[in-house]
């Protein structure tokens, strides 16, 4: 009897040494039984999860809690007295801490401070129950209770994670709602495979900003086309004509510069509208034929090295159309001179799928090889920025994240603090490879730096925005953070929700937090690249560990602290932009989205001012179909 008895006992003894953990904050409860505030350490969570004790299938002991009661259930066969005691003598040390530990979650329970969490969020998690919620734990389809992940009660590390970027974003994937940039064909909520959009969004919206504000989008946002959409195909085939290969000529005559400037004197005309009694049958300057053959010799001096000679003549008035070009065209300074163009699948993340492409029949074989992708216009080319600020000749972008709390009217907060990504190359325009002009940590991380980069970049990749301001200091620049990035960017960012308003169903008592990507310019001018609606929290580098659980704190200090005090610190973040109110038809919200809790589950409905059950990450605004 011993030798069987063995096991059920040492689970019994090690089930009650666990339980003994509680031993300290059982007296905590004593003294402060109602004080939500309370700290406990994460043995408490036996508590929640059921516990099984037992030797056999027919004798165990099953101990299951809840957020609202504890259910002890008993099954206890052809058992000795000693184990029937063991049992009766746990499960009364069970239920004497058990209630302890609910009169303490009483109170924040009827102050329906109650949180979710999908994904891998400690910070978020840690800083909810020092404010006294509580967490509802998630569920999987299977029924089964998803753990809560190991060090988040840890407040001395609670921005240290395991979970690398790759796997917190592809976690929150399988639970993403539908984004907000794309409204082309909108899909359900729960189409995974068909996530919406943003780049496709943005390509579309900001057409429309001359409507919503006096601003031009060319002006922060590179060109951008919907190779789905036959319309766009036909403009960008229009933008970047077809290559024909030949043999390298020693030279290119004169004439083709005069061709030139013929072309570009009729784009200014057409800039200006002066062809706006033309036929629009009538032929351009070039005929098609002469375009083909106009192109040839164009990419036989940019890609094969022909030389242009006996052009004394004509340099001032190239000097001279320039500078009418660039009076009236935006993105002038940043086009150089091999037309390259970035080709982007508009419904995925982090890198997955971009090219960089300088031949046209490349691209368009590409997509038109994949009648999938060419579904509902889900492919992008957009253009290249081919003269970029670098940094020790590196090329390298800015990750800036901001908060918008409301979208009627709509509020926007822009986060102070942001940080640059690396790429693991030197930069050229020779070589197209992704890891010279993609600087997304989830692909540069895979990679090994150069031997040839500048000793002074980082080794991780990353600088804080601190050390790129440092680093404009140096570079005799002190001023272009404050009077051109940050302005520049803020406005940028603006004029995108902007465009983006009046496709999007007003939800109260919701938030988003975004991260948008922004290359800049030889001069400084940012340039929009895209805005991901899930932006990587992961501490994948020192800068990231520090700056994410930063902006994670501000968040709830916006969108928790300040509801109840409007004067309270919001942290890094500033308000740039809030409207007046309109009015706009009530919004739906989509089945299956998690919510702020407005209605009560037995059917009756509360105020959503006041309810304040938080799902974690909260649902974006919901697109009108």
């Amino acid at each position: 009897m011993t030798a069987t008895l063995r096991p059920y006992l040492s689970a019994v003894r090690a089930t009650l040494q666990a339980a003994l953990c509680l031993e300290n904050f059982s007296s905590q409860v004593v003294e402060r039984h109602n004080k939500p505030e309370v700290e406990v350490r994460s043995s408490k969570e036996l508590l929640l999860q059921p516990v099984t004790i037992s030797r056999n299938e027919k004798e165990k002991v099953l101990i299951e809690g809840s957020i609202n009661s504890v259910r002890v259930s008993i099954a206890v066969k052809q058992a000795d007295e000693i184990e029937k005691i063991l049992c009766h003598k746990f499960m009364r040390f069970m239920m004497m801490r058990a209630e302890n530990f609910f009169i303490l979650r009483r109170k924040p329970v009827e102050q329906k401070k109650i949180f979710m969490i999908q994904g891998h969020y400690p910070v978020i998690r840690c800083l909810l129950r020092r404010r006294g919620w509580v967490e509802k734990k998630m569920v999987h389809h299977s029924g089964t209770t998803l753990p809560p992940p190991q060090n988040d009660l840890d407040s001395s590390v609670m921005g240290d994670s395991d979970t690398t970027e790759d796997e917190d974003e592809e976690g929150d994937e399988a639970f993403r709602p539908p984004q907000l940039f794309d409204f082309d064909d909108l899909l359900e909520f729960d189409d995974l495979d068909g996530t919406h959009a943003l780049m496709v969004g943005l390509c579309l919206n900001l057409r429309n900003l001359p409507w919503f504000d006096e601003a031009d989008a060319d002006s922060f946002f590179p060109r951008c086309y919907r190779l789905g959409a036959e319309d766009d195909k036909k403009a960008f085939i229009g933008d970047k004509q077809p290559k024909k290969q030949e043999k390298k000529p020693v030279m290119v005559s004169p004439e083709f510069v005069d061709e030139a400037l013929c072309a570009c004197e009729e784009h200014l005309s057409n800039l200006a509208h002066m062809d706006i009694d033309k036929d629009l049958e009538a032929p351009l300057y070039l005929s098609p034929e002469g375009w083909s053959i106009f192109l040839q010799r164009y990419y036989q001096v940019v890609h094969e090295g022909a030389e242009l000679r006996h052009l004394d003549a004509q340099v001032q008035r190239c000097e001279d159309i320039l500078q009418q070009l660039r009076a009236v065209v935006p993105q002038m300074d940043m086009e150089g001179d091999r037309n390259i163009w970035i080709v982007k699948p508009g419904a995925k993340s982090r890198g997955r799928g971009i090219m960089c492409m300088d031949h046209l029949e490349e691209m368009l074989k590409l997509v038109d090889g994949n009648p999938m992708m060419m579904k509902d216009g889900k492919w992008v080319v957009q253009k290249y920025i081919e003269r970029p600020l670098l940094i020790f000749g590196t090329k390298f972008d800015l990750r800036q994240w901001f908060l918008v709390t409301d979208w009627n009217p709509l509020t926007v907060w822009f986060y102070r603090d942001s940080y640059i990504r690396f790429s693991t190359q030197p930069f050229s325009l020779k070589n197209l490879d992704n890891s010279v002009h993609l600087c997304n940590n989830s692909i540069q991380k895979h990679l090994e730096n150069s031997c040839h980069r500048h000793p002074l970049l980082p080794s991780d990749n990353m600088w804080s925005s601190q050390k790129f301001q440092a680093h404009l200091l140096e570079m005799g620049a002190p001023d272009a953070w404050a009077t051109v990035i940050v302005p520049g960017m803020k406005a940028a960012v603006i004029h995108a929700l902007q465009t983006s308003q009046d496709t999007v169903q007003c939800r109260k008592a919701s938030f988003e937090l975004y991260g948008a990507d922004f290359v800049f310019g030889e001069d400084f001018q940012p340039w929009l690249i895209e805005i991901n609606a899930s932006p990587t929290m992961a501490p994948s580098t020192a800068v990231t560990a520090r700056l994410c659980a930063g902006v994670q704190a501000d968040t709830l200090r916006v969108v928790i602290d300040r509801r109840l005090d409007r004067s309270c610190d919001t942290g890094a973040f500033e308000l740039i932009y809030k409207q007046p109110l309109t009015t706009s038809p009530a919004s739906t919200p989509r089945p299956g989205c998690l919510l702020p809790m407005c209605s009560d589950p037995r059917g009756g409905s509360s105020d959503c001012n006041t309810a304040s059950w938080w799902a974690l990450r909260p649902c974006r605004p919901q697109a009108r179909p």
